[in-house]
């Protein structure tokens, strides 16, 4: 039960910050296809 109840603390510690990463790289990729577009706008 021990080893169970640890990865569900891992989960429940990490489980928040693996979203904001998700989001975080997600928005990034966002961004970036963004500003693709614009410098093919420029060119």
């Amino acid at each position: 039960m021990k080893f169970q109840w640890e990865q569900l603390e891992k989960v429940f510690l990490f489980g928040p910050f693996y979203k904001k990463v998700c989001k975080l790289i997600f928005f990034l990729s966002i961004f970036a296809n963004d500003k693709e577009k614009m410098n093919y706008a420029h060119f």
